[in-house]
């Protein structure tokens, strides 16, 4: 009843009655947008009342193995299932007799049995009341409403329109849906994923590689090859020793010296001048 109801009376109303019942289920459905499961909150334009998912599963199932193949081969495939669909509703509509399909009105023909228990008053030219027992609901054919937003949400009138007065000179089957009226801001064309299915989250790598340098590290705009530019450079020194500059601390960066060449004479005089030499001695014979 809860997800089922046309107005916000009976949303309320069983909305109440779960938070008697259960609080925590009372607080969780507060959680969820109304107009994601509730059929009173439902969009007016798009004249869908079901409150399942049946109609994505019965298209993925429609739809097969096309899902996996390639966009042109997805697009030609999905034209040819709407080529064969239409021309195998186009032959079984020209079986049809009247102005309205057969579901339709089978549907009319169930209201029509219901509405024997309501009471139908005149209140002006286009406005009627109905009543059902203590539940009064205002029918207006000139705006095409109804209170009970079972007309508004479904495009169907809850009572017959055989039960209107006929002076009215109107055809119950001419009779349209509320107007439909575009809201305002820009319509959403992404598809609206179930709460149960985890968002697509695309995993990147922490590594990050220069385009300058081709070093891994750092990117381009903290390249140290890109921040010499315009300076004087060696040409002599690669781009990766360039690169490895950056990871050096600052003040730090040793200096190699080149090993000199010595001889033999010049370590022997080294080592003698290191040798203490023995004192020399006063006494004479």
């Amino acid at each position: 009843m809860l997800g089922r109801s046309y107005n916000a009376a009976g949303f309320n109303f069983a909305l109440h009655k779960i938070k008697e019942l259960k609080p925590a289920a009372y607080d969780w459905l507060l959680k969820i947008p109304a107009e994601m499961w509730s059929r009173h909150a439902f969009d007016e334009r798009l004249k869908n009342d079901h409150v399942t998912n049946n109609i994505s599963e019965s298209f993925n199932n429609w739809v097969g193995d096309l899902r996996s193949k390639p966009v042109l081969t997805l697009v030609d495939g999905l034209r040819t299932k709407l080529m064969c669909r239409l021309q195998k509703r186009k032959l079984k509509g020209l079986k049809m007799s009247g102005d309205l399909v057969p579901n339709i009105v089978k549907e009319l023909n169930k209201i029509k049995e219901e509405s024997r228990k309501y009471h139908l008053l005149v209140t002006g030219e286009h406005e009627f009341e109905v009543q059902d027992h203590n539940i009064n609901y205002i029918v207006n054919l000139r705006t095409r409403t109804c209170n009970c937003r079972v007309w508004d949400v479904s495009g169907i009138p809850l009572l017959d329109p055989t039960f209107w007065p006929q002076d009215l000179e109107v055809e119950p089957t001419n009779l349209l849906p509320p107007i439909i009226r575009r809201m305002s801001g820009r319509p959403k064309k992404n598809r609206r994923k179930e709460p149960s299915k985890a968002p697509n989250v695309v995993r990147r790598s922490n590594m990050v590689r220069c385009k300058v340098c081709n070093d891994l590290g750092h990117n381009k705009r903290t390249c140290p090859v890109s921040q010499h530019k315009g300076k004087d450079l060696e040409l002599d020194v690669p781009l990766a020793q360039l690169a490895s500059r950056k990871r050096k601390t600052n003040g730090s960066s040793s200096q190699s010296v080149a090993p000199t060449k010595t001889n033999k004479k010049t370590k022997a005089k080294s080592l003698s001048q290191l040798v203490p030499k023995p004192p020399i001695s006063s006494s004479q014979p």
